[in-house]
């Protein structure tokens, strides 16, 4: 039986990184090395300065995750969002 939503296609290279992370329990995320923004979805160019030289790094763990959801868009692949804050000092 087929699956009953779409299903990403592999290899993607833009977001191979970030599905490989998840498959070890994991939390990849981007920075971009021109202006050090965290670029969250995945994704081959930068938000704020449009560079597409960008680091994978993994999460650490120590902030708080409030939501994750897998959002439908206009092409065949759902693309995940998330909510999240930092760990506190105290």
């Amino acid at each position: 039986m087929p699956p009953l939503r779409p299903q990403p296609a592999f290899p993607e290279s833009d977001t191979q990184p970030f599905w490989d992370a998840t498959k070890k329990h994991e939390l990849a995320y981007q920075t971009c090395d021109r202006c050090n923004e965290v670029i969250f979805y995945p994704r081959h160019h930068c938000t704020n300065c449009g560079s597409d030289q960008n680091t994978w790094h993994v999460s650490q763990g120590l902030g708080y995750v409030y939501a994750i959801r897998l959002s439908k868009t206009w092409g065949p692949m759902p693309w995940p969002t998330l909510i999240w804050t930092r760990a506190s000092a105290s």
